[in-house]
This record gives structure tokens, C-alpha cells and sequence, in this order.
């Protein structure tokens, strides 16, 4: 009976820490690839700043009204300054007030849609006529008509290389030669009082998706930190456990080399002067990674993070893993 027992405690002795050597590794495992998609996606995003077509940045014209912009009081982009929608720059962010406070970085530019105008423009406020047939692919009850990416109320670019507008689409509609895309005034944020675009465009020009990221960490509804996008005016969870972002941003301030490389890594600034990320060609994200599962170490854990030693919480496991994207719209 007594060598019955002391079998019976080594297989439970085997059997506890098998299980517990199996929670760790699942739990880092999972933390790592939380961290590997978290940052996958972010240098995604970061290389298509400042993409505009293949118009430049001063060449593409604003056609929202910032006046008509219902969440102005409330801007949807924390802290981040500039109008609601600025071509003129394609990349912002804002240094944590604190350690606990992590970083924000806001995104600006154009995605591809896969549509093309079929017809050159009546006039610079008449519909945009795209070769694409219309679909009820956009979410409402009853489902609202869209097209390619675009569904109404989305922002939208159009350009031909030699300028750009950006504008509202306000309603989807079929046409003979595919599907019109109308931009009248209206809120939210809303086309401006003339809804005249900047030229009348012909056939074949491009018509983009005009989209605007925020990047930020914030408590999820677990009680778990998670990394968070929002584009417009929508939030949706990235990757859950990601307790703190830092962004420093590599800037060129040899402006007469006529080569795009990071003279200096820095924080954004408190107040950025103006013009202050005109200068960034390169972007670093450090992201501090914690288990969401508790009691996995020994021992309290502390890792280093943004110059300072962080404990990791409830004996968690913790890692940073960083990386660093070009961005390329600025450096060709």
C-alpha cells in the first residue's frame, strides 16, 4: 500500500507539472502569434501612408466639410491634431503622456478598389461613372447598394496623375455603362457646400478607397488589453495581450542629399511643430506583449520596454517584440 502511494504522488507529481508545462507553452505560443500578426498588420498599413494614387500629396484636394463633422465634438481620433481629413499629411501620432499611456499613430491614405471610370465626367459635379457592376454586398436592412469596396457614406478618392479629390460617396446607383458614384452635400463628415471636384476627369482615371487608421492599445470588454484599429469611425480588435505601444519615427533631416534614409530616431514631440512628420521616412513600433492567461511564471517577471524595467502583472509572461517598416510612398 505505501509503494501503491508514493506511485500514486510521482504520476500526479508528473501528471501537474506536464499540465502546467503545458499552459506555458500554449500561453507563449499564443502571445507570440498575437505579436507576429499584430505588428504584420500595422507595417501593412504603414507602408501604404501617404498614398494618394499616383497623384502627390499637394496635388489631391479635400472636398469634405470639417464643419458638417457630427464627431468633431468628439473627435474619433483621440488627441491627434489636424482637420478631420488632410492630404497633406499621411502620417500622425501622439506620445503616451505617461508609462501607462501608450502610443497612438494615425495613418492616411488610399487603398485600391479595383474601379476605373468608364467615361470621361458631364461636369465637376456630376457622377462618377465607373466600369463595375453594383452589388448589395454593404451591410443595413435593407442592404444599401455598393460597389467594388465602396458602399455609400464611405470616403473615396479619384485620380489621374495629375490631380486627386477626395470626397464622400453618397449614394450608389446603376448606370448603362456600369455604376454611378454621386458626391452631393451631405453630414458626416459630409462633401463640402460645392460639390464641384477639382477637374472634370476622364476616362480611365482611378478611383480609391481614402482611408484614415488609428492604432492604439485600450482595455477590451475581458478586461484585457488588446491592440485596437479604427478606421472612421468603426473599432475592432487587433490582437488581445498587447499591454503597451511605443512608436519612435526615423526622420531625414539631410534634405539636400537627395537620399530617404532616417537620420534620427525621436518620439513625436508633445506639440509637433508644423510640418515635424513631413520629415519621416521610416516608422519603429515596439510592442509590449503579456499573456492573457495569470500564474504561468514562477516568479514575477519584468521586462524592459521603452527605457524603463516594466513588471509584468499577476505572473504573467511578458515579451516586446519590434519591428520596422520604410515608408516607401516617401522614399522613391
Amino acid at each position: 500500500m505505501v509503494i501503491g502511494l508514493f506511485l500514486t504522488a510521482g504520476i500526479v507529481q508528473v501528471f501537474v507539472a506536464n499540465k502546467q508545462t503545458y499552459r506555458f507553452n500554449e500561453a507563449l505560443a499564443r502571445m507570440q502569434e498575437n505579436g507576429r500578426y499584430a505588428l504584420e498588420l500595422i507595417t501593412s498599413d504603414l507602408r501604404m501612408a501617404d498614398f494618394w494614387g499616383c497623384s502627390r500629396p499637394g496635388k489631391v484636394k479635400d472636398n469634405l466639410n470639417p464643419g458638417d463633422d457630427e464627431d468633431a465634438a468628439v473627435p474619433f481620433f483621440g488627441s491627434l491634431p489636424g482637420p478631420p481629413y488632410s492630404p497633406a499629411v499621411g502620417l500622425l501620432g501622439t506620445e503616451g503622456a505617461t508609462a501607462a499611456v501608450s502610443d497612438e499613430i494615425e495613418i492616411r491614405g488610399a487603398a485600391e478598389a479595383g474601379l476605373v471610370l468608364a467615361k470621361k465626367m458631364d461636369s465637376a459635379a456630376s457622377n462618377l461613372i465607373v466600369a463595375a457592376a453594383v452589388s448589395q454586398d454593404c451591410s443595413g436592412n435593407p442592404p444599401r447598394p455598393g460597389v467594388g469596396a465602396l458602399c455609400p457614406d464611405d470616403l473615396a478618392l479619384v485620380s489621374d496623375c495629375r490631380s486627386g479629390d477626395i470626397f464622400q460617396v453618397t449614394d450608389v446607383a446603376g448606370a448603362e455603362e456600369g455604376a454611378a458614384l454621386s458626391h452631393t452635400q451631405r453630414k458626416e463628415p459630409g462633401n463640402n457646400y460645392s460639390p464641384s471636384l477639382s477637374e472634370v476627369y476622364a476616362a480611365g482615371a482611378s478611383v480609391y478607397v481614402a482611408r484614415r487608421l488609428l492604432y492604439l492599445v485600450a482595455t477590451g470588454a475581458g478586461g484585457q488589453p488588446s491592440l485596437r484599429r479604427r478606421e472612421h469611425n468603426k473599432t475592432q480588435p487587433v490582437a488581445e495581450g498587447v499591454a503597451g505601444m511605443q512608436i519612435t519615427y526615423g526622420r531625414d533631416l539631410d534634405l539636400t542629399d537627395n537620399v530617404h534614409r532616417a537620420n534620427q530616431y525621436q518620439p513625436a514631440p508633445a506639440t509637433p511643430p508644423a510640418g515635424w512628420f513631413n520629415n519621416v521616412v521610416t516608422v519603429r513600433v515596439a510592442l509590449l506583449l503579456q499573456s492573457t492567461e495569470a500564474g504561468l511564471a514562477d516568479s514575477p517577471q519584468q521586462v524592459e520596454f521603452n527605457g524603463r524595467t516594466i513588471p509584468c502583472p499577476d505572473r504573467r509572461l511578458c515579451q516586446v517584440m519590434t519591428g520596422t517598416v520604410t515608408l516607401r510612398n516617401r522614399v522613391q
